[in-house]
This record gives C-alpha cells, structure tokens and sequence, in this order.
C-alpha cells in the first residue's frame, strides 16, 4: 500500500511540474527570426537589451501572477516573482528605466503583442496565440 501511495504521489507532482512550467516566448509579427537565446529572453525582461537586432525597440510585456509567470521568471530570467518585481521597482526608482507593462489575462498580453511593432511576451502554451509569432527557445 505504501508503494502504491508513494508511486501515486511521484506521479501527480512530477506530471504536474511538468506541465506546470509549459510556456512559449511571443513576438509581434515585425520581430525578426523566429528563435531567442535564453540569455537573450533573461536580457530583455530585465531590461538589458532594448532594441532588435534591426534597431526595433524591443517592448518586453509580463504577466501579472500565475504559474506561467512564476515558470517563466524561474526557468527564463532566474528570479522568484517578488524577486522579479523588486528589480523592477528598484529600476524604476534609481530612474534606469521604465516599469514593464503586465497583464491579468494572458489573452490580453497576446492582444497587446499582436499590435505592437517589436513587443515580446510569454504565456501558457495551450492559449489561442494567434497573429503573434512563436519564437523557439535555443
């Protein structure tokens, strides 16, 4: 029986883990190429690299919560969420740059990508992403 229990619990937190951090990188349709780095990802949502490689300025768009965005944060950028909105408020205050703009829905973050030249986003990998370029992560 304690096998049984103990098989049962490895199976529902490894295949929710899993599924948990499955998420895709976004990008508006003027974005060119169609695969990011992961350093490359981590820079941009941290502000480190603002513009494209054609001199687009690169308009980097978050989730507000969630498991995406926990998943993202921790797999892509190496931060916890708390952490992850203290670096931003301390850039914000040190007057290093501007606060990301973040959505509660990810339906509206891919609204937001989809209109506008050089914006970049994530969300779960089973939401409608339709009009917006998938990019690879390498």
């Amino acid at each position: 029986m304690k096998s049984i229990i103990a098989t049962l619990f490895f199976i529902f937190f490894y295949t929710g883990s899993a599924v948990a951090s499955e998420y895709i990188i976004i990008a508006n349709e003027s974005v060119q190429g169609d695969a990011i780095s992961n350093n490359d990802a981590a820079q941009i949502f941290i502000g480190k690299k603002r513009a494209w490689e054609n001199g687009d300025t690169i308009v980097p768009v978050t989730l507000t919560n969630g498991t995406t965005h926990e998943n993202f944060l921790k797999e892509v950028v190496n931060k916890s969420p708390l952490q992850f909105k203290t670096y931003w408020k301390n850039v914000v205050f040190t007057g290093k740059g501007q606060a990301l703009k973040n959505f509660d829905s990810e339906s509206d973050l891919v609204s937001f990508v989809v209109n506008t030249k050089g914006a970049i986003g994530y969300i779960s990998s089973n939401t409608q992403c339709s009009g917006a370029k998938i990019l690879t992560i390498r």
